[in-house]
């Protein structure tokens, strides 16, 4: 192993895990005042919720730092990323639901959350793509892989600042229908640009589980039949969820350009 690859590893021995705990005080933090803001609602169901909620993300959080940990594997901040997204929209909905329904006017910025809310959850679907590039050891499966992990990281940038950027009223739950605050003409061609790439990589990242799945042996084959059973239930869900379907109905990757 050369000098620079060895202060790699051990730089990734350092931040790997370090960013996971952070990602765990993100989701605490955030949490709570998600949790605050369905406690004023005064509702034995949304505050059982919202409890429930935050306990699943929080040991969604422990589960990346367990993974981040173990061989300071990034599939490990993956599962982290999630969590941070997750409770972030989660709040955003509840702070949108209180300033626009419950309590209309007691809430200041709430275009911003709204903004946030449009955002976020793409942003946690581009992740996917790198986890099945990823998976299970926290690298590509070969320097000829590179070109997927740039790729993807390109065009889920893309794809997000599509959303970010895309002028017109934020059509979130529970929304006032605001303008974007950011948007410009151009959001909607980036974030067409990147759906096409991200689906692109996505179909790559895929592929690389078969190559994975050739070479692998033991415990590495056990842990891609699993990912590859827990990613086809959630396909299934997400198909029957309805989600495909207004996705579809405004344009390719979700922006009509």
């Amino acid at each position: 192993m050369s000098v620079g690859a060895a202060r790699g590893d051990v730089q990734r021995d350092r931040w790997v895990p370090r960013s996971a705990r952070i990602a765990l005080g993100v989701v605490v933090v955030v949490g709570a005042c998600g949790f605050a803001l369905a406690a004023m609602r005064r509702e034995t169901g949304v505050i059982l919720g919202a409890l429930a909620a935050s306990a699943i993300l929080v040991v969604f959080s422990v589960l990346g730092i367990l993974i981040a940990g173990r061989k300071r594997n990034p599939v490990g901040l993956i599962f982290s990323a999630l969590a941070v997204a997750a409770v972030i929209q989660l709040t955003a909905d509840d702070y949108i639901l209180r300033a626009n329904v419950t309590a209309p006017g007691s809430l200041p910025l709430v275009v911003y959350a709204e903004w946030v809310d449009r955002w976020i959850g793409a942003a946690a679907i581009t992740l996917l793509p790198l986890l099945f590039l990823l998976f299970p050891t926290g690298r590509i499966p070969s320097t000829r892989w590179r070109w997927v992990f740039r790729a993807w990281a390109a065009s889920a940038c893309l794809w997000v600042a599509g959303f970010m950027l895309t002028p017109g009223p934020l059509d979130v739950s529970n929304s006032d229908h605001a303008s974007n605050p950011f948007g410009v003409s151009f959001g909607s061609v980036l974030g067409f640009v990147g759906g096409a790439g991200l689906l692109l990589t996505a179909l790559a990242s895929i592929a690389s589980l078969f190559v994975r799945w050739r070479h692998a042996v033991g415990e590495e084959r056990q842990q891609l039949r699993l990912l590859v059973f827990v990613a086809g239930v959630g396909f299934i869900f997400f198909w029957l969820s309805g989600v495909p379907g207004p996705i579809s109905s405004v344009g390719w990757a979700g922006f009509q350009v």
